[in-house]
């Protein structure tokens, strides 16, 4: 999928208080995800912070092994979710339809 593979520096698992601050921050910034926060962070789920080159943090569940969301500047950049989550829930994000005049002006 990718042309380069991902090269991650350090990888550690959460602790609770992290999790729950990450699920917090999930749900201030992407209210559409509180109908399924319960399947993105059941109860004892554990969660990795894989440290990436160019000072990104990319948060993993453990079981899937999948990448859900990402930090830019070693966390104090914006949290971004990735295709992953979009896959899982595609009703969790809101989507912006671009009418077709526009579009055939950015096309060009």
């Amino acid at each position: 999928m990718f042309k380069k593979g991902l090269k991650v520096n350090l990888s550690n698992p959460l602790k609770n208080s992290a999790v729950r601050k990450l699920r917090g921050e999930i749900e201030a910034i992407f209210p559409g995800l509180k109908p399924y926060i319960e399947d993105l962070f059941p109860s004892k789920s554990k969660w990795i912070a894989n440290k990436c080159a160019q000072k990104v943090i990319v948060y993993t569940e453990a079981k899937s092994s999948e990448p859900y969301f990402f930090h830019l500047n070693n966390g104090k950049g914006p949290l971004i979710p990735t295709v992953y989550l979009c896959w899982r829930f595609p009703d969790s994000i809101p989507i912006w339809f671009t009418p077709p005049d526009v579009w055939r002006r950015l096309h060009n």
